[in-house]
């Protein structure tokens, strides 16, 4: 039941469309459900009664609908009576209209997907079959309704893409050339992987329109959104390469003047990203020269990009967080305080609930409080992990994921909302200074207590790369990380925590 679970905001929903038929009876498309869980176990399980519950409702739905009056399917004087005249007369203009449409659309959309298979067997030789197995699953998702809405496309034009896929693998293509185009197959070389023709190739929107489909797979809707938007933005359809890369050149060239040179990278290449699966444009890419000479290693972590705020002048901020907040808001004072002592990631703590504070036992048997990190949703592998929870700061934690879990605000936002309090109480030095500083600052300090990257690495996300031998284990004792972080709450707040903070946090 996998296929009808999503996640939004670490929390797991099921939904799924109804038959044509159902949607008709039902008056919607789709039925959702939340299943108040974080845990993908726990889904899964839960999906599984929903269901049923579904199954249900479609058969009640059905069940209430008199079909007495429909023709059966054997009565052939209802069947001779039926004829294309009185079936488009029954049919509402508009709805007729879009019908011929889809249906007009179908070869096109075969052609596309035919020949961009074809040109990948030329270039691919030993791994095209891979190609047409995650075109397939692109495919299958969107006949069943699960892509994002703006990139849905409609289950008739899946289902053409679908099988001519398929008549791909039998090694029976849909035939789109006639005997004029057989010498055209036949001196046909394949395109050197750097070596396409940027006069050829003309990018026209229904080929875009299937190249960002294919793209958005397995992307957050936020990166589909930025992706789209940027698109919009960089490019103009119809075009040529050429073309293509003189309005992208001119489109980032003018952003650098308003953004930093990582964040215009990491926009426009989802575009490029995108335009690369466009037939003949796979090796599609901009020149990082001139004004964009700034791009290259935009992509890479470099030292010195943000500040760290010195830490006399984040005291002060603590200590003074309180005026800088709305009322009944102690927890965002406690979630400043919980970022300065592990140097989390300020995502990793403002989407997390109290189901986030777990019993662990190491290798030892050794049983302690930890925070686990990332268990409604991490950067990556390694942002998955524990960190140790002592009695003084467990308080803290409860007071700052209680809220987490009480708030209907994404995590994005709440990052927002606290990044703005911390502005307000920095002040006149807040100049470029953000809440990601305080993780800046985090690991200054650990390094002033005299303990090396790879020791305090691992309490905020990060792993050196140690080879196969770093897969191994997994209940490794957390005494060192708790020694870290002790000696770093010594470091930033020698007169205790309780000066710091409110009294709810005690």
């Amino acid at each position: 039941m996998a296929e009808f679970l999503f996640r939004r905001n670490g929390r797991y929903s099921y939904r799924r469309r109804y038959p044509k038929e159902i949607a008709v009876i039902l008056g919607r498309t789709e039925f959702v459900q939340a299943l108040g869980t974080a845990d993908p176990t726990e889904a899964a399980l839960r999906s599984r009664r929903i269901t049923v519950k579904f199954d249900e409702q479609c058969a009640e739905a059905l069940a209430k609908v008199d079909l007495s009056h429909l023709p059966c399917s054997n009565d052939n004087s209802q069947v001779a009576s039926s004829n294309s005249t009185s079936a488009s007369t029954a049919l509402p203009q508009a709805d007729a209209e879009y019908a011929s449409a889809i249906l007009a659309s179908l070869p096109d959309v075969m052609r596309t997907i035919t020949m961009s298979v074809i040109a990948e067997q030329g270039r691919n030789p030993s791994g095209w079959r891979d190609d047409i197995a995650w075109r397939k699953k692109a495919a299958q998702a969107h006949i069943d309704g699960t892509m994002p809405p703006q990139i849905q496309m409609h289950p008739a034009q899946a289902q053409a893409a679908l099988r001519a896929l398929e008549l791909i693998e039998e090694g029976r293509p849909v035939s789109m050339v006639n005997n004029a185009g057989a010498a055209a197959i036949t001196s046909y070389q394949p395109a050197r992987l750097n070596a396409v023709s940027s006069g050829e190739c003309e990018l026209t929107s229904s080929a875009l329109k299937v190249a960002f489909a294919e793209y958005a797979i397995g992307k957050t809707t936020r990166r589909i959104a930025m992706a789209q938007r940027c698109m919009e933005k960089s490019i103009k359809v119809p075009c040529s390469i050429d073309h293509a890369k003189e309005s992208i050149t001119a489109w980032c060239s003018a952003e650098l003047k308003k953004k930093k040179a990582s964040s215009v990278w990491t926009e426009i290449s989802a575009v490029i990203a995108m335009l690369k699966l466009v037939p003949g444009w796979h090796s599609f890419n901009i020149p990082k020269i001139g004004e964009l000479r700034s791009l290259k290693g935009a992509s890479k972590a470099s030292k010195g990009t943000k500040a760290p705020i010195p830490v006399p002048l984040l005291r002060n901020a603590i200590k003074g967080f309180g005026d800088v907040l709305p009322n009944r808001g102690q927890h965002w004072h406690a979630a400043i305080a919980l970022c300065s002592l592990y140097g989390f990631r300020p995502g990793e703590l403002l989407q997390s609930g109290e189901e986030s504070l777990i019993q662990r036992a190491d290798i030892m048997g050794k049983t302690r409080l930890v925070f686990r990190v990332g268990l409604q949703g991490a950067k990556n592998n390694s942002s998955k992990r524990d960190v140790p929870v002592s009695d003084e700061i467990e308080p803290i934690f409860r007071l700052a994921l209680r809220a987490g879990s009480c708030v209907s605000e994404t995590a994005r936002t709440r990052v927002e909302r606290l990044n703005g309090m911390l502005k307000l109480a920095l002040g006149d030095h807040a100049d470029g200074l953000t809440l990601y500083s305080i993780r800046h600052t985090f690991a200054d300090v650990a390094r002033e207590c005299g303990y090396s990257d790879s020791e305090f690495g691992p309490i905020m996300g990060h792993t050196g790369k140690g080879g196969m031998t770093a897969i191994y284990g997994g209940m490794e004792s957390l005494d060192k990380q708790a020694e870290i972080i002790s000696s770093i709450q010594q470091k930033l707040f020698p007169e205790g925590l309780h000066a710091y903070l409110p009294e709810v946090c005690h």
